[in-house]
């Protein structure tokens, strides 16, 4: 609830709006606008040319208080941010990074999901096995998306996937991935933050596995569009037989790759 500091982008088919709250007027609306509307159009074309989403909005929520943690949350067709109120110099990357991952929820969960997020259980909560597709696969495509459309170098990036790979080894080497996102409320709750550093790496392993296989005809992002076509936001698929799905849709390799290193605890294949 503030004074209206708003502004409007348009993307392919959508009308995404900009709101913004800053104590101190440190960042406007106008601001924010300038530097997520270039991530916004490449991940329209990376979509396809058109958005699963007719309208969107970002909320930003700045504090000049002392904040830790701080970061967003997506909603089904909205976002909310709460960051250290800053200028926009100082933030711009993290803006990208962060209006990147959350806006590509339109498609997992959004689009993409389980019958345990289908019909969730607020009170009584159930946890789907599959982080690594909601998350994991959500936070390598906001970070693949801005080098494939020049917004940063592969330089860049690949000292992103390092990071990613540093940060993962301080995590528990073994706890299958879908055991992490079943019990994720509960006993390994410690370990969630790994879903953005091994779940976009598992999301890089599975591009580069089907890539090959396909001699570059086929990543992930054509896996992800054909599960949207199959499943959509009305229809749920089944935890149990996503893996099964998917190979079905792929290669035999693909269903043994997940089952190995995402339902086992195998270290991921980097080489």
């Amino acid at each position: 609830y503030a004074a209206p500091d708003t502004a409007i982008i348009y993307v392919a088919n959508a009308e995404v709006l900009i709101g913004n709250y800053s104590p101190n007027h440190k960042i406007t609306a106008k601001e924010i606008a300038g530097e997520v509307k270039e991530v916004l159009k490449a991940q329209a074309q990376f979509l396809g040319g058109k958005l699963p989403v007719e309208k969107y909005a970002f909320l930003f929520y700045f504090t000049d208080q002392p904040v830790n943690p701080f970061g967003a949350l997506e909603h089904s067709y909205s976002s909310l941010y709460y960051m250290p109120e800053t200028t926009i110099d100082n933030m711009r990357q993290q803006l990208r990074d962060f209006a990147a991952h959350e806006f590509f929820h339109i498609v997992t969960p959004l689009t993409i999901h389980s019958k345990e997020i289908h019909q969730f259980e607020f009170n009584d909560p159930k946890m789907s096995r599959h982080l690594w597709l909601y998350e994991g696969m959500t936070e390598y495509f906001a970070g693949s998306v801005q080098v494939k459309y020049g917004l940063i170098t592969p330089e860049e990036y690949l000292g992103v996937i390092r990071g990613k790979m540093l940060a993962a080894a301080n995590y528990r080497q073994d706890i299958s991935f879908t055991d992490l996102s079943q019990y994720t409320l509960t006993k390994y709750g410690t370990q969630y933050g790994n879903v953005y550093q091994k779940g976009a790496l598992i999301g890089m392993c599975l591009d580069i596995k089907l890539r090959k296989l396909s001699n570059g005809k086929y990543g992930v992002q054509n896996m992800i569009a054909d599960l949207s076509k199959k499943y959509g936001k009305d229809k749920a698929f089944d935890d149990e037989t996503l893996f099964d799905d998917i190979e079905k849709l792929t290669y035999a390799e693909i269903g043994n790759f997940l089952r190995t290193y995402v339902g086992g605890a195998e270290p991921l294949p980097f080489k």
